[in-house]
């Protein structure tokens, strides 16, 4: 039986492997948790209040994690260990949940499923110094909880909505994936006409774009968003509203492609180096070494970019709805689009870190696998063995720009761009086939 199976424990000892030697044999390098610490003690020991006497950076559900390691230990080394421990767990549900979804859900064989579980060990290494170290493995579980709880009958089922509202109220990035599910469920639950009469008066009929069902979904995912923020932001003396907003005063952080040219023309001495400063908790390009027209434009671009998206994914779904009476989204589409909309994200912000492609570990490591594609596994191996050389091995020799780890991170973004096209077009031909059976 075990002979029978060896691929898949092969990969998970792999998976398990990895993960411990992270755990027990990586120390920190570039670690938030000794600010976790310090939020932990003086909100829990101190009585202090996040938001209106300690500054932090995140939505209130995120906070529970930050004080939970605290009654582990009150010695930085005993809650850096606990709230490891925190995310380890999170990282094993994603992978318990990501491997779920491929036999209940995709229907794929052990193979294809070792070699999922392969990459995630393998990508996650490319994270390593951070993985542990930052909240980021719950985003990474809120992805996958939001692709197994998806719903292919034209419905928003239950899990699938909390795990968007509870995400979103940990860290806003998986709000702007509601959109998705938002459009697909608002046709795709608007079924053919069974009769021959109604057939005849469906032709006749130009169907109507369905803003009631898009306005009243939208609603149900808004509404205890903003009522759970603003009740929490009255009790924090409205201290939440002001400091979650602050991150739209950041300029264009020096890992995102935005900072790419900047940087490298810098770091060969094509024009005078620019500026870095260190404030918001990141590194980024001097005010006065970019135009206000470029930076304002990076502000804007990346949400102009995934709204024009969703508005023609609306557009596209309702002229096939016009034309064939139907429309289909898998569970296979849906996450084609899920991940498309990640990658959009990450490769169009102003704001990049490594530590965001923990968030892109479950659905990069599914996608080359679906797509059955070496050169795209060739690719995230360099993206993630880039970001690992740009972060772990030289981030401060990146900040002090020299060539070398310049060049590693300006081609991790050139492949990052790259490879968003490339989902992205991969997602635009499936959601095309899907529709024409």
């Amino acid at each position: 039986m075990l002979i029978k199976h060896w691929k898949l424990l092969a990969s998970l000892t792999l998976f398990l492997s990895s993960r411990l030697w992270i755990l027990l044999g990586w120390g920190p390098y570039i670690t938030d948790v000794g600010y976790y610490h310090q939020l932990a003690t003086r909100a829990i020991l101190h009585n202090q209040r996040a938001y209106e006497q300690l500054l932090y950076g995140y939505p209130p559900l995120s906070l529970p994690f930050i004080y939970l390691p605290i009654y582990f230990s009150t010695h930085y080394e005993g809650y850096r260990l606990g709230f490891q421990i925190e995310m380890f767990v999170a990282d094993l549900l994603c992978l318990w949940l990501l491997i779920l979804f491929m036999k209940r859900r995709l229907d794929l064989d052990e193979n294809r499923i070792s070699l999922v579980i392969l990459s995630y060990a393998l990508f996650g290494l490319g994270v390593g110094h951070v993985i542990y170290d930052r909240v980021d493995p719950v985003v990474a579980l809120v992805f996958v909880c939001c692709l197994y709880f998806y719903s292919e009958k034209g419905n928003i089922r239950f899990p699938f909505y909390l795990s968007i509202v509870a995400g979103t109220l940990y860290k806003m990035v998986p709000v702007f994936w509601a959109p998705i599910s938002i459009v697909t469920t608002s046709f795709s639950n608007i079924t053919a006409e069974k009769t021959r009469a109604e057939k005849k008066r469906a032709e006749k009929t130009r169907p109507k774009f369905p803003w009631v069902q898009i306005v009243r979904r939208t609603l149900l995912l808004v509404v205890p968003i903003f009522l759970f923020l603003w009740v929490y932001n009255s009790g924090v003396n409205g201290k939440l509203f002001e400091i979650l907003f602050f991150h739209s005063k950041r300029g264009i952080q020096i890992e995102s492609t935005w900072a790419t040219p900047y940087m490298v023309g810098s770091a060969l001495k094509w024009f005078e180096p620019v500026g870095i400063v260190n404030n918001y908790g990141a590194q980024h390009l001097a005010q006065a070494s970019v135009s206000k027209t470029i930076v304002s434009l990076s502000k804007v671009a990346g949400f102009a970019i995934l709204i024009t998206f969703y508005g023609w994914l609306a557009w596209y779904f309702y002229c096939t709805k016009k034309k064939q009476g139907q429309v289909r989204v898998n569970f296979e589409t849906h996450f084609f689009l899920m991940i498309s909309v990640l990658l959009f994200f990450l490769a169009s912000q102003r704001v990049l870190s490594g530590s965001f492609f923990i968030w892109t570990i479950p659905g990069l490591s599914l996608w080359w696998v679906l797509r059955n594609s070496w050169t795209a596994a060739a690719l995230l191996l360099l993206l993630y063995g880039l970001t690992y050389i740009g972060f772990s091995v030289g981030y401060w020799d990146f900040v002090r720009m020299d060539p070398r780890f310049v060049l590693a991170v300006a081609a991790r973004n050139v492949i990052l761009v790259a490879l968003t096209a490339w989902v992205v077009a991969s997602t635009v031909r499936l959601l095309k086939t899907e529709n024409q059976k």
